[in-house]
């Protein structure tokens, strides 16, 4: 509950400047803990990226040594 002085300003009472702090406090660190699973997952999402290209070229390798294996068999049954 607030005070009033003489004038009629409120005055803020020690639990609620309390209250406030924690609230403020609380809300600081939700953001804080918010941007850090934002950069985790972005940290993520790289390095997904990364296996995938890896997988693909990869994927790409195997398939022209299998092609290049194809063409052997054939100039050889020639």
């Amino acid at each position: 509950m607030s005070t009033s002085t003489t004038n009629g300003d409120r005055v803020e009472t020690v639990e609620e400047r309390a209250a406030r702090y924690e609230a403020e406090y609380d809300a600081r660190e939700l953001a804080l803990m918010l941007a850090q699973a934002h950069a985790l997952n972005a940290a993520e999402m790289r390095e997904s990226e990364r296996v995938a290209v890896r997988n693909f070229r990869l994927t790409a390798i195997g398939a022209l040594v299998a092609l290049g294996a194809l063409v052997v068999t054939i100039v050889g049954l020639l």
